[in-house]
């Protein structure tokens, strides 16, 4: 039997816990974030495992921008992530980091996160949403010049 490692676990976890979300905070959307932080974190001295497991759990409580509860999506995924990972390889200052960071990550309250694990998921979300930001416009001006 297989043993999966903490890293593969909460991927599987959080792969089918995203599948509700909508498509900016979608799994395609984590594993691009996900992507952008293992670049990140080649250019750092940084514990890479706990910037991949912030990114893995960042947006895994999400609600719409029109509930009510939005403004609370990071610190219930920072909640629900203490939950998982609390289970598993990491130490307590190693969780507390980890949730701190998804808690502190959110572009829209124009939060600083305090730690360096946070500042590298707040960039690589921040990348995947300009990326985001940009198709959408090319794909505007797209259908302006088609039609």
């Amino acid at each position: 039997m297989e043993i999966l490692s903490d890293l593969d676990r909460i991927k599987k976890f959080a792969e089918k816990k995203l599948k509700k979300n909508d498509s900016a905070h979608d799994f395609e959307h984590v594993m691009r974030v996900y992507r952008n932080a293992e670049k990140i974190c080649k250019s750092e001295k940084i514990n890479s495992k706990l910037v991949l497991t912030s990114v893995l759990l960042h947006d895994i409580i999400s609600f719409s921008k029109n509930d009510k509860r939005s403004k609370y999506s990071s610190l219930q995924s920072a909640r629900l992530a203490e939950r998982i990972i609390s289970k598993m390889n990491f130490a307590e200052d190693e969780i507390k980091i980890i949730c701190d960071a998804i808690e502190q990550h959110s572009f829209s309250k124009n939060q600083k996160p305090k730690t360096l694990v946070g500042k590298i998921l707040q960039d690589a979300d921040r990348l995947d949403a300009i990326g985001e930001e940009r198709s959408n416009k090319e794909d505007k001006n797209f259908k302006k010049i088609s039609i």
